[in-house]
């Protein structure tokens, strides 16, 4: 070993750095934290469950997994460890000028590494000496591990749908069951789910199959050029998402190196609800510079079809997951439409450079109905639409320069351009400007913005990152858009803006402290006027304070006070919100035993000025809660592993002040406080 490298001048700042590596918690919630305003954000965006839950799942499934670092790729440095392209760039740099790492602290010599950046990896990453024989099947198959995971959850109050007298009632039993198996060795994954919503049959009527959503997968991985072939159900992410993205990460809030999305191989989705995953066959093939990915999928939709006079056979209905089929009329609109998706994407990658190509084509089965509303004028309708876009990355010095350009079968264009910048290493800067027509259709993009379906906006977002000491960081951003055609409750184009910040101070070892401040300007329906639609500006504002103790090894502190202020002054609109909890979290490693607890007061004027919360829950189970009204809600959840499984049970109520009933329609509880009861095992072998 080559005695002048440059971990030797760094031992003293090991030495002192491994009380510290030594006291981090090793758990989900402390990997994940990063990332929960980007999930709240995107759950007010009215993002769908399934989707906040699809994002959380994906970083589940790495989460467990550690990487070797010497052989680090790309993809696993930037879309599963959260680096960004500059340190995974720098990383080979170092590398290849003084050979493979022998310790995980020589990342300290590594420029664009900081001491935060080695207390976050030092438990996702190893430094592998051995040299392991290929032979044959048994290779195939080493180191394999499979995971089941059984749960059941139920709402302990009577709902109206439970009620025999009605008509149109729920068809199933209260319970939601679910479980999930995986396989993972590798060069093999293997994946299976099932999953019953409350309400649903088992077993019996229209599910004679027992679940009513089944999921499951079957790939190969890493052999020769074959990066993965697989079969089942999958996810893919191109280029910006202009065209084909997946997950939520990369929104507001994330930091000027997120608002890049990294482009993803194929990604298997054993999920355990009902989302936009495709079903079918991908195969990912190439080597580190020039890539390939083949693929074909199929969907199903649940709606209506109608007979136009002329004979034509249309479908009605959201093309978006559904996976609600408790009444008679929910089942008789299950898997009304079908569509068949194939494509391809084309990649070269370089040090400094990346090109790639993609294209994809949607068929269904049936014509889309034309809309009636007229804010939906520009929706897809027809029987098939075709999408292709092109996109890049170069490195210029310490900037990343990123941009995907796309367009539809009508030949409307989407236009994405971002830079990211290391002023320094206490300042990193980003912008991302966008420019979607209000005709481009992207039935399976998920690009930035604020309007969801990547279509009339354009829009400039600016976000910076500075650390303004050892223990303080401060994160700014502003996002400035356009509306160039109607949206829902916004009955002309209009403007908006937001704007945030989010200071963590680090006060001691054991305590932290974070505010975060967020104000959003948006035109919406408004006023009084009996014959039109006034629009009026809302401005949002909400406050948030966390702080963070904790005084033992075995005991966590977070304490966090959040405000929320709606104020529209042509209306006269004002009203407020606010939501206090206490977290408390125990650990007793001599019996393998955890225990979660919140309780929380929230006081909300009305719906609109309702605040949302990540809550502890089972693994494979997300909540964001949303406190709105006025009420209190306590949460309580156990977790006992021992060697083999591990068993969760979670009960939570939320008990309102100011309503005697919950909820509306088959969903109405004659009670003014809704109980939930989780339990979930998970044995590994």
């Amino acid at each position: 070993m080559n005695i002048h490298r440059p971990i030797l001048y760094f031992i003293p700042l090991f030495l002192s750095m491994i009380n510290s590596v030594s006291a981090q918690m090793d758990s989900i919630q402390n990997w994940i934290d990063p990332i929960i305003m980007q999930l709240e954000n995107a759950t007010e965006n009215s993002v769908s469950e399934s989707d906040v839950a699809d994002a959380l799942e994906a970083l589940l499934e790495t989460d467990e997994n550690r990487f070797e670092i010497n052989s680090l790729t790309q993809e696993e440095a930037v879309g599963k460890l959260q680096l960004s392209e500059y340190q995974y760039y720098q990383l080979q740099l170092y590398i290849e000028k003084y050979g493979k790492l022998v310790s995980l602290y020589e990342l300290a010599a590594v420029e664009g590494f900081t001491h935060a950046d080695l207390l976050r990896l030092s438990n996702r990453l190893y430094i592998s000496n051995r040299r392991e024989k290929k032979s044959g099947l048994h290779h195939f198959f080493r180191k394999g591990a499979s995971t089941l995971l059984l749960r059941y959850a139920q709402v302990l109050e009577k709902r109206a749908g439970f009620d025999k007298s009605k008509e149109n009632r729920y068809l199933g039993s209260p319970p939601q069951l679910a479980f999930k198996y995986s396989y993972r060795a590798p060069n093999l994954i293997i994946g299976l789910s099932g999953e019953k919503d409350s309400g649903e049959p088992f077993f019996k009527g229209a599910q004679k199959w027992g679940f009513d959503h089944y999921a499951f997968y079957l790939g190969i991985k890493n052999i020769s050029v074959i990066k993965c072939l697989l079969a089942g159900d999958y996810r893919l992410s191109f280029g910006q998402g202009l065209i084909m993205g997946s997950g939520l990460l990369g929104g507001k809030g994330s930091g000027s190196a997120a608002i890049r999305k990294m482009p993803s191989s194929i990604q298997p989705a054993a999920t355990l609800n009902e989302s936009d995953a495709l079903r079918g066959a991908a195969l990912h093939i190439g080597n580190a510079q020039y890539s390939a990915v083949l693929f074909y999928g199929f969907r199903q939709f649940d709606g209506r079809q109608d007979s136009l006079p002329d004979g034509e056979i249309v479908f009605e209905g959201a093309l978006a997951a559904g996976g609600l089929h408790r009444t008679a009329s929910e089942a008789a609109k299950k898997h009304a439409l079908l569509s068949h998706t194939y494509g391809a994407s084309l990649r070269m990658q370089q040090r400094i450079f990346r090109l790639s190509l993609q294209a994809v084509h949607t068929l269904f089965a049936q014509s889309i109905a034309v809309p009636d509303a007229l804010y939906r004028k520009y929706n897809f309708n027809g029987i098939n639409h075709f999408n292709v876009s092109i996109d890049y990355q170069v490195f210029i010095r310490k900037c990343i320069l990123f941009g995907e350009a796309a367009v539809g079968n009508h030949g409307y264009p989407a236009l994405l351009q971002g830079m990211s910048i290391n002023l320094s290493p206490l300042v990193k800067v980003g912008a991302l400007w966008r420019y979607y027509h209000r005709g481009y259709i992207a039935l399976q993009g998920r690009a930035f913005g604020e309007n969801g379906t990547n279509s009339g906006e354009t829009g400039l977002y600016l976000t910076t990152d500075i650390v303004l000491g050892p223990k303080m960081e401060c994160q700014l951003f502003s996002d400035l858009y356009r509306f160039t055609w109607l949206r829902y409750r916004t009955d002309k184009p209009a403007v908006g803006s937001d704007f945030g910040m989010r200071l963590s101070l680090e006060i001691s070892r054991n305590c932290r402290f974070t505010v975060r401040y967020a104000y959003k300007n948006k035109a919406q329906n408004g006023g009084n006027n009996p014959y039109w639609h006034e629009i009026v500006n809302f401005n949002r504002h909400k406050a948030r304070m966390a702080f963070v103790l904790t005084p033992l090894p075995y005991l966590s502190l977070h304490t966090e006070v959040n405000f929320a202020a709606n104020h529209a002054p042509p209306a006269g609109y004002k009203k407020f919100g606010h939501l206090l909890f206490q977290d408390i979290a125990l650990s007793w490693p001599k019996v393998n035993l955890q225990l979660h607890a919140r309780i929380a007061y929230f006081n909300t004027d009305s719906y609109e000025e309702r605040i949302y919360a990540y809550e502890h829950d089972l693994y494979y189970a997300f909540t964001i809660q949303g406190y709105y009204y006025q009420g209190w809600r306590a949460c309580l959840m156990l977790r006992y592993n021992y060697r083999f499984f591990t068993i969760w049970l979670r009960l939570s109520q939320t008990r309102y002040l100011n309503r005697e009933t919950i909820g509306s329609g088959l969903d109405l509880i004659n009670r003014n406080h809704k109980t939930d009861v989780k339990v979930q095992v998970r044995f590994k072998f």
